[in-house]
């Protein structure tokens, strides 16, 4: 593989005439079905060629521009998907494999529509093997070509967000990659801000959950993925590109809503959830060689949307802004050189009532420990929040210094029965409050007791019908049955 490469563009055209990246009307896509799915599949395949991103754009329309990753591989910067295809989970690299003299080419897609498995085993003739995800979320249908040289193809089927991925691999000599020097970028100005203006309004709206605000500030549409709703929020769940555009890197794009405030920590097994804040995450990475957008241009843009955010720097290539308005709303930039390179939006909802990032409960000085009004204060909080779900259990662990003395162990003893009291006095049972005294740890650690985690009911066990379901549902995507062949997504799991 060429490592010299510095920037091959496919049909950059597309990113010219496709008009602004923020409030502007996009293309919609047409309506595309299972079929447009498996001709594409089919025309991929059988080109045999992965690293043809020429064939790529005038076969199945996927531009892209190849570039290099900086560190001598390259990756491919979706410009404009397939109408098939979302712009979400598009994924596109050539990386040299150090144990072998070969690339190592990989292509992943998310399809609009899954692609019937038993037309695609029929046609192909080749062995087909199911798998189960690491993570149990999903599963894996996988084709194996008979040609080592040939294309690998798996559709994986994410559960939980109901979307079915291609993923194609290969493995080929390493050559070097044509260079379209009459294609490169140019960096537009006007396109630079209005991306920061569309960031401004973002933060303007104020509130991150309402989906419909961001997709019309970036002037893109959004797909709700796995969402769970749940009365009185807005759920949880992802937000994917429909489509692309300029100045956005699709591929590392991110937008997840928690408003539920409960987490699953292990969607595999059967535990009970976690309480958390509720909050919303966006990350928006930019293409640094479309737009370059300074921290100037931000601060003037949240000016013109009216948006009182004091600037600070908490990093040397990191700025951010702050906004509350009942919610904490903040805006965080990585900079590299004088131009930002991502911008990551974080919400916490309803920030009154928000648990602290650790909640501790110091243990104070004197014979008789007694709570403080800082202690009483996150007491109320926790309880709040408990509310919510009144099955709940609360895990604290303890914790010495390595030169605790038995007298502090004492002290800790009655610290514990002090804060177990005061949990009682506002409901909660003796039964959901477990204390854990950790081993001493080192000499400089303060004697405390800290949360650990809120669990909440384990929702899969509720019912025993359920229980029996969620099992067969298992069951049948281990035999390779739980994938939905045909038309369609899968379903989500409610347990997961």
């Amino acid at each position: 593989m060429q490592k010299t490469c510095s920037t091959l563009t496919i049909a950059w055209c597309a990113l010219c005439c496709a008009g602004s990246a923020a409030g502007s009307a996009q293309e919609q896509p047409r309506t595309t079905t299972d079929s447009d799915t498996e001709t594409a599949i089919h025309a991929i395949i059988a080109h045999g060629n992965l690293s043809d991103s020429v064939f790529l754009a005038a076969r199945i329309s996927l531009q892209m521009r190849v570039e290099g990753d900086g560190s001598g591989d390259l990756r491919g910067l979706l410009i404009k998907a397939p109408d098939f295809a979302l712009a979400s989970g598009f994924a596109y690299s050539i990386r040299h494999n150090s144990r072998s003299p070969d690339d190592d080419i990989h292509l992943s897609l998310y399809f609009r529509q899954c692609p019937d498995e038993a037309r695609l085993v029929h046609d192909w003739e080749m062995p087909l093997e199911h798998l189960q995800l690491g993570d149990g979320t999903g599963s894996v249908s996988r084709f194996t070509p008979h040609d080592a040289n040939a294309i690998y193809f798996a559709l994986i089927y994410h559960n939980t967000i109901g979307i079915c991925e291609a993923s194609f691999t290969q493995q080929v000599t390493a050559q070097p990659h044509p260079i379209r020097p009459d294609l490169d970028v140019r960096r537009k100005p006007e396109l630079s801000l209005q991306l920061a203006n569309a960031i401004g309004n973002i933060m303007q709206a104020g509130d991150l959950r309402n989906h419909q605000a961001v997709a019309a500030a970036l002037g893109l549409p959004l797909r709700k993925a796995g969402f769970r709703e749940t009365d009185g929020s807005a759920g949880r769940g992802q937000l994917l590109l429909e489509q692309t555009a300029p100045g956005i890197d699709a591929e590392f794009f991110s937008y997840a809503v928690q408003d539920t405030g409960w987490q699953t920590l292990y969607p595999f097994a059967p535990e009970p959830e976690i309480l958390v804040n509720r909050n919303v995450a966006v990350h928006f990475p930019l293409d640094s060689q479309a737009v370059c957008i300074k921290p100037r241009d931000v601060s003037r843009a949240l000016a013109r949307a009216g948006v009182a955010a004091h600037m600070t720097q908490p990093g040397r290539n990191v700025l951010r802004w702050d906004r509350k308005n009942g919610n904490t709303l903040s805006l965080m930039a990585t900079r590299k050189g004088a131009c930002i390179e991502a911008f990551d939006l974080n919400q916490i909802t309803d920030t009154a009532h928000a648990l602290p990032e650790t909640a501790i409960f110091r243990l104070p000085h004197g014979s008789t420990p007694a709570l403080g009004a800082g202690d009483k204060a996150l007491i109320e909080r926790i309880v709040y929040r408990l509310r919510s779900e009144p099955h709940s259990n609360l895990d604290f662990i303890a914790q010495l210094p390595a030169t605790a003395q038995p007298p502090e162990f004492e002290r800790m003893d009655a610290w514990m029965a002090a804060l177990r009291e005061a949990f009682a006095q506002k409901g909660i049972p003796e039964d959901a409050m477990e204390f854990h005294l950790y081993p001493p740890a080192a000499a400089d650690t303060p004697a405390r007791v800290f949360l650990m985690a809120l669990r909440g009911v384990n929702k899969c066990a509720r019912s025993g019908n359920e229980e029996v379901e969620n099992e067969e549902n298992r069951k049948g995507e281990s035999e390779g049955k739980g994938n939905m062949q045909g038309a369609g997504l899968p379903v989500t799991d409610p347990c997961r």
